[in-house]
């Protein structure tokens, strides 16, 4: 009769360990990181980059460097020509 209770506690066991595997990896169904990672994706698809037709020219007052399309600094707002 040992060998039934023995069983029935490698069975009960076998069911935690089970039951444990599933809650630890069940996603939260209002974790919002998912969304996160999806708008971010978007948001990087939707950059557009500006065709540079000059060479490049920094601001000597604020260091940004820019095209040479721009007459003025576009941060700071002065003529970095």
């Amino acid at each position: 009769m040992p060998v039934i209770g023995i069983g029935f506690a490698v069975a009960g066991l076998v069911l935690a360990f089970l039951g444990y595997r599933d809650l630890r990896d069940k996603r939260d169904p209002y974790d919002l990181s998912l969304l996160k990672e999806i708008h971010e994706e978007e948001e990087l698809r939707n950059v557009r980059v500006p065709e540079s037709t000059g060479d490049n020219v920094m601001c000597p007052a604020c260091g940004e460097v820019y095209t040479n399309e721009f007459p003025i600094c576009p941060r700071c707002g002065r003529s970095g020509n």
